[in-house]
């Protein structure tokens, strides 16, 4: 009876940590081995930093379709034990804001992805849609600052709705569509906060850039350069 009664114990602790186990969302889409990825030798260090940024993320309600070169992915990412990372050591913040009173709050994304092969080299490009204003990236004061003095402690932070990205050999192009929270100062420039609605990052072998078009004149503002230095 009493061996019965700690099988039972144990069966029920068993269900309850099996109904709190969440995947990890590395697992899933940037996986240890490589083997699977298109991001080339050059612009590895780019996936590695999306490897750290998404150490910590886990997801629930996955939805999935593939085909041959095509695949569709919806579900709800948990961050469950941070709420920020430092992304790629630049002092940017890549922000996880989920609000939800669940007991493990998270925020749904739909990720859509398309790769084409071409012999030894691939091709890929797709887009993330985030929702709930899931995703932000907040900035340091010497890339981008907040032009309102009374909030000049804050990070200046862009909300980010959609990701558009493509790989192409050992180039990588990310657009990211969205909007800033409040109004900002880039190279001395006053913007208002909705007149930026897109961000490019451009990653390469040595450097990888984030820039933004400026509003009123359509020219380039460079918010930063960064020099990779690999170990």
């Amino acid at each position: 009876m009493k061996k019965m009664i700690y099988i039972t114990f144990f069966m029920l602790c068993m269900n309850c940590y099996s109904q709190k186990y969440f995947p990890k969302l590395n697992n899933l889409f940037l996986e240890q081995s490589g083997s699977e990825s298109i991001f080339t030798e050059d612009i590895n260090y780019f996936r590695e930093g999306l490897r750290t940024a998404n150490n910590k993320l886990f997801y629930k309600n996955l939805q999935t379709s593939n085909a041959t070169n095509v695949a569709f992915y919806g579900m709800d990412i948990i961050p469950r034990f941070i709420t920020d990372v430092d992304f790629l050591n630049t002092g940017m913040l890549l922000k996880f804001n989920a609000k939800s009173k669940e007991e493990f709050p998270s925020f749904p994304i739909i990720y859509n992805e398309h790769i084409n092969s071409d012999g030894d080299s691939k091709v890929g490009e797709g887009t993330i849609q985030i929702l709930n204003d899931g995703l932000s990236l907040a900035f340091i004061n010497e890339q981008i600052s907040i032009s309102n003095k009374k909030l000049e402690n804050e990070k200046a932070e862009f909300i980010i709705k959609k990701i558009s990205y493509k790989i192409e050999k050992d180039n990588l192009s990310i657009q990211l569509e969205g909007n800033f929270t409040t109004d900002i100062i880039i190279k001395k420039k006053k913007i208002l906060k909705d007149s930026i609605e897109k961000l490019e990052i451009e990653a390469k072998k040595d450097s990888f850039v984030i820039s933004a078009i400026n509003p009123s004149d359509n020219k380039l503002l460079v918010i930063l350069n960064q020099k990779i230095v690999k170990k």
